[in-house]
């Protein structure tokens, strides 16, 4: 059963996060970087709770499961007050539904600029990646700290996330989003590297801290900058194509990662790979800065999957 829910549970709600960060795009410019502040802010604080709960209360995890599940439906019927007006097609049948998906993901695909950016963003991402994939392994297992000291890392980061997203909110609507993405990127390809040359418990646990904030704090300007790069195909279509392709490069991803971590250790692969991720970020730096005039635009019909 569990094999089956989990799974099931992945899918929705990398379904539930794709509408999420289309509702959150759906503002006027002056204020996108607010919205996406305080839509980030709500992650942070849920996991700077996570680790600390988890951890903690390993011994009672189907009661920490049930709780957060009743959360998640509380959640969702609350949202159904959302006060956003949208026009539902009627059910074409399931071979005509999916000629008309299939049909919106080539137009998504051959959008450039937009297309250019995502498989930059992902790579960059996928390379990253190691971090989360070996940091607990790294610091727990190989360097000889306990559960709760990774547990612990992990609630502070995500309180600097917190804070360093509310900081940035109050500049972000008035900042360059390529310039801001960039910077966030590049902090946490430097740690990447720094995790591959330490050897201390202290400073690994510090650099996954930073390298933490960096990737949270992005995620917000790189929303922005995929909803101002999306053109005519609407903001769920391309959060949508996001999704997607984020599941694809992460798993290509941790196949890779668990095929070289035998043959390079843990260590070699956070230098290997920070490298290589300031190489696309080099890559990402020859980008045009996204334009404005995207942002709030309505999203294309029937382009969110419910």
């Amino acid at each position: 059963a569990f094999l089956v829910l989990v799974p099931l549970m992945s899918a929705f709600l990398s379904t539930a996060f794709v509408n999420l960060n289309n509702l959150t795009q759906m503002v006027d410019v002056q204020r996108q970087g607010m919205a996406n502040t305080l839509y980030r802010a709500t992650g942070s604080v849920a996991g700077i709770l996570s680790p600390l709960i988890m951890t903690r209360l390993l011994d009672h995890i189907g009661i920490v499961l049930a709780v957060a599940g009743a959360g998640m439906v509380a959640s969702a019927a609350h949202m159904r007050s959302y006060p956003l007006d949208e026009t539902h097609e009627p059910f074409q049948g399931w071979l005509t539904e999916f000629r008309t998906m299939g049909e919106m993901y080539r137009k998504a695909l051959a959008q450039r600029r937009l297309m250019g950016f995502i498989h930059l963003s992902l790579l960059w991402g996928a390379l990253t990646t190691v971090v989360g994939t070996f940091a607990a392994i790294r610091l727990t297992n190989e360097l000889g700290a306990s559960a709760s000291y990774y547990g612990n890392a992990c609630a502070v980061g995500s309180a600097l996330t917190l804070a360093g997203i509310l900081a940035l909110g109050a500049a972000l609507d008035r900042m360059s989003i390529k310039r801001c993405t960039i910077a966030l990127f590049l902090a946490a390809s430097l740690c990447t590297v720094v995790l591959g040359l330490l050897g201390s418990v202290r400073g690994t646990a510090v650099a996954f801290v930073v390298f933490t904030v960096a990737t949270g704090a992005s995620l917000g300007p790189l929303s922005i900058w995929i909803s101002r790069e999306s053109g005519d195909i609407g903001l769920s279509l391309a959060f949508s194509v996001h999704k997607v392709l984020t599941a694809a490069y992460l798993a290509i991803a941790t196949l890779l990662l668990g095929f070289l971590e035998p043959i390079l250790g843990i260590r070699n692969l956070f230098l290997c790979c920070g490298v290589a991720s300031l190489a696309a970020l080099a890559a990402l730096l020859c980008l045009r800065t996204p334009p404005a005039m995207m942002a709030g635009k309505a999203p294309s019909v029937g382009a969110v999957v419910e």
